[in-house]
């Protein structure tokens, strides 16, 4: 939930927007499907010591909601370390 993330999530969005201004200083890192490094929140999140990566598509979708992920502001790489223990279990 975009609105209210835990101290140190890493929020994944579909676009950058000023309402996520305020959630910086709580988050380990940002991920967005569009928008560019030059953005005002971009610039703000790294002066934040945020990690930010930026023009990822599909990361809506592609990273799992209680996923364990690792983003690397520097190369750009975001890595799913852990899937997540509070996400449904498939049938078999």
């Amino acid at each position: 939930d975009s609105t209210d993330p835990p101290e140190g999530a890493v929020l994944v969005v579909s676009a950058l927007t000023p309402s996520l201004g305020p959630l910086l200083p709580r988050l380990a890192g940002l991920v967005s499907e569009t928008g560019s490094v030059l953005s005002h929140l971009a610039i703000l999140a790294r002066e934040a010591d945020v990690p930010v990566v930026v023009g990822r598509p599909g990361a809506t979708t592609d990273l799992p909601d209680g996923a364990l992920v690792q983003v690397d502001g520097q190369s750009g790489a975001v890595t799913v370390v852990d899937i997540g223990s509070d996400r449904p279990e498939e049938p078999s």
